[in-house]
């Protein structure tokens, strides 16, 4: 099984151009070789669940073998 990651980070501006904080993404997605695809399938652990936030999103071994992309901004306050 492999785990690729891919950060990246972009600088937020203002409609005149002010800078309005940072948005940082991260994407993620699991790769697994054709034994442990097999395996997956056969047990159906596409459906087993890997986290859950506060706000009731699941995230399940299926989204992470898509892929899974977060981001987070910060304002300008936060920067400082």
């Amino acid at each position: 099984m492999e785990l690729v990651i891919r950060r990246t980070q972009a600088d937020m501006k203002g409609v005149f151009g002010g800078h309005k904080g940072v948005a940082f993404n991260l994407h993620y997605r699991l790769v697994f070789t054709p034994e442990e695809a097999a395996i997956v399938q056969r047990y159906r652990l596409d459906t087993h669940v890997l986290s859950k936030n506060g706000s009731g999103l699941v995230e399940t071994a299926a989204d992470a073998i898509r892929g899974v992309s977060q981001t987070v901004q910060s304002g300008p306050a936060a920067s400082r």
